[in-house]
């Protein structure tokens, strides 16, 4: 059930919980209620989060106010701010949910995992809240009470509520009390079976939820695996650990331990998309869901877990070479795209016989791309004009079009000139940016978008760079089988100068960077290495003589940086669902500089640790110190990695994209080069992974 997190309620009185890492400002009351009576979803549900809503002193006029735009309301709290008195009164003004946070059956245990002495409260209220029909509880999966979820599904069962089982996500900062939360591995794979099995026998619906987190480091290639025991030895013994937090010690794998692998990796196209994004594809299951074989009979363990809809022919992915073609390019925020992509792709695209149309909102009236790179104001002039490019859009002769973003993927499906045999391709190299819009386009009343097949047509597929959220897609409803998995295309630097000829790292970007351990890894540092520091944002205070800050800079200047620079250095905070840092990666791949950034899902996609750059924990100053060190202090590996990222700067080149988009490319399959994320599978003749890919299951 898809419960976006449209009005979330911080307030006054913070819970102190295991969720709240970030606190923000208390809601003003009349904004609230305003953005109640003005809010739309197109799932038709809103889910009421925050550190405590029930302490929020409007939360029964917001409820009201929701439930009469027609949006079905959960509310997800623990005991601050309510009664059974009030559980009651909020059921009666709408409430149709009510997961509280109960971490534990025991007492003590709850409140060693919370700090917080309020388990009877909680019994209470999960009372009430049974007798209202509206309960649901929730826990973390924490190492005090990891042995004992089997007895808080039980204690579930007696309410006859559903359990949503919580990992416990740990962001740098975060304090030392709660890293000493963290279960190991076996405990927590203990601690699920023994729950599945409480469930089963008491008839409890077991969700899991985020049971993920930063990965240990990638050892190195390994051979393809298959889902039965030898991916759950791999899982045990940290040789691959996708999104994966689990691993198993038994010897043999039963239906229902690969039922609980598939439930933890979101399904078992995501788990195994997401093991071939590691370059360990599953041998026992089809190339549309990440393993080595085009048609491969499937498990008995396996073939109950798949959807039919996944196994289906991809349909025939893009037209022949020769095409016309139409670029569709409203206004976007990402100005690496609109400036150095788009007009490459064109120009390559065109130098492949194609005819290419470009209808840009960037000049209005324009037939091709012009855009002024010099002014600030450039984005709010291309939303300006955007209507006019939807006026002007004649799709009528086009056989395939090219659309950024699924917001705009709904205004070419529904333009009355587009062709019933073009072929539509969104260029999703943004994580679903404007899924939203697509889903209430299509989505009827009540549905859900992951169980709901709303997909508009399979004419429409997808470019998407971030295989390591494979498991955002399924969850958005995006059918796997029309989505080809590629990197963000960039051309590759011509211009760039050697790599060993620089003298100084660069750093930069906006989104999601953790400039705060940049700072404390430039400190370690010392004078062994220099960093130049771009962005937007305020510079970390005090900061060595190693790190220096440049500000802003225009689009070409900060390519022309990366490419003069030793190479990037790219903290970023780890969030299982958000891809940061991907363009200012594609633009150092595509200069052949390497990358030392974080282990993050999005930079795991583009960066093949050992091989491209060097990959470190999230929020760990001394690793990050201690990698760019030593790419620094080792020209040989300096060379290496730079050509490491060169190569993979081939792979991503809009002239290989250009070359996919009139060739076509199987949907549900990942391009790239071998051993890296972007692995090509089967392997071709001869080549090695560890053992023969073509052995059976």
């Amino acid at each position: 059930m898809a419960h976006p997190q449209l009005l979330p309620c911080a307030v006054d009185l913070p819970w102190a919980g295991l969720d709240a890492v970030e606190e923000g400002p208390a809601r003003p009351r009349p904004a609230a209620l305003e953005e109640a009576a003005t809010l739309a979803s197109p799932t038709g549900w809103v889910e009421l989060d925050g550190p405590a809503p029930g302490c929020h002193p409007e939360l029964e006029a917001i409820v009201r106010a929701l439930v009469a735009r027609g949006l079905r309301v959960k509310l997800v709290t623990g005991a601050e701010g309510l009664t059974p008195e009030r559980v009651g009164v909020l059921a009666a003004a709408g409430v149709e949910r009510l997961r509280l946070r109960v971490h534990a059956a025991e007492a003590e245990v709850h409140a060693r995992v919370t700090g917080r002495d309020d388990h009877g409260l909680l019994v209470e209220l999960a009372e009430a809240a049974r007798v209202a029909g509206v309960l649901e509880l929730a826990a973390v999966a924490c190492a005090p009470g990891v042995e004992a979820l089997g007895a808080l599904v039980r204690w579930a069962a007696a309410r006859e509520a559903p359990l949503h089982l919580h990992g416990l996500r740990l962001p740098p900062g975060a304090p030392p009390r709660w890293r000493g939360l963290r279960p190991s591995r076996d405990r927590l794979l203990l601690g699920l079976a023994g729950a599945r099995r409480e469930a089963e026998a008491g008839g409890v619906e077991l969700v899991y939820h985020d049971l993920a987190g930063p990965p240990p480091a990638w050892p190195g290639p390994c051979a393809p695996v298959r889902l039965g025991p030898p991916l759950w030895r791999a899982l045990a013994a940290d040789v691959v650990t996708p999104d994966v937090l689990g691993g198993c010690a038994v010897a043999d794998s039963t239906p229902d331990e690969v039922a609980q692998a598939a439930a933890l990796a979101g399904g078992v196209a995501e788990l195994g998309l997401q093991l071939a994004a590691w370059g360990c594809p599953p041998v026992d299951l089809p190339e549309v869901l990440g393993g080595v074989r085009p048609r491969a009979a499937l498990p008995d363990a396996v073939a109950a877990l798949v959807h039919a809809s996944d196994l289906e022919p991809a349909p025939p992915s893009l037209p022949a070479p020769g095409r016309r073609v139409a670029v569709v390019l409203p206004a976007l925020r990402d100005k690496v795209f609109v400036l150095h992509t788009v007009p490459a792709l064109v120009e390559a695209l065109r130098a492949r016989g194609a005819e290419v149309g470009c209808w840009s909102a960037w000049e209005a009236g324009a037939d091709d791309l012009r855009v002024d790179r010099r002014a600030a104001d450039a984005v709010a002039r291309a939303r300006a004009a955007e209507e006019g490019l939807w006026a002007r859009l004649d799709l009528s002769d086009r056989d395939l079009v090219l659309v950024p973003g699924y917001d705009a993927l709904v205004r070419v499906m529904d333009h009355p000139t587009l062709p019933a045999h073009a072929r539509v391709v969104v260029t999703d190299f943004h994580l679903l940016h404007g899924i939203d819009a697509a889903k209430a386009r299509w989505l009827g009343p009540g549905q859900r978008s992951m169980e709901t097949r709303w997909w508009p047509s399979e004419r429409v597929i997808v470019h998407a760079c971030f295989p390591g959220h494979v498991r955002l897609y399924r969850f958005a409803g995006v059918p796997l089988r029309q989505v080809a998995w590629r990197p963000y295309p960039l051309p590759v630097a011509g211009d760039a100068a050697p790599v060993g000829e620089a003298s100084t790292w660069l750093a930069g970007g906006n989104q999601r960077r953790d400039w705060r351990t940049l700072a404390l890894a430039a400190q370690r540092l010392g004078s062994r290495a220099r960093v130049d520091l771009y962005t937007r944002h305020a510079p970390p205070a005090a900061l060595p003589p190693a790190l220096a800050y440049r500000g802003t800079v225009g689009l070409d200047a900060f390519r022309a940086a990366v490419a003069g620079s030793r190479g990037v250095v790219l903290p970023v905070g780890f969030d299982p669902d958000v891809a940061s840092g991907i363009t200012v990666v594609a633009m150092a791949l595509a200069a052949g500089r390497p990358v030392v950034g974080s282990r993050t899902p999005g930079l795991r996609d583009h960066v093949r640790d050992g091989v491209s750059g060097l990959l470190v924990d999230p929020g760990a100053p001394a690793a990050l110190a201690e990698a760019v060190a030593r790419v620094d202090a080792d020209p040989a590996l300096h060379a290496a990695l730079a050509a490491g990222a060169r190569a993979a700067g081939g792979v991503a080149d809009v002239g290989r994209w250009a070359d996919e988009l009139l060739e076509g490319v199987h949907s549900g399959r990942v391009v790239g080069h071998t051993g890296g994320p972007w692995v090509p599978w089967p392997p071709a003749p001869g080549e090695v992974m560890g053992h023969d890919a073509g052995e059976g299951p």
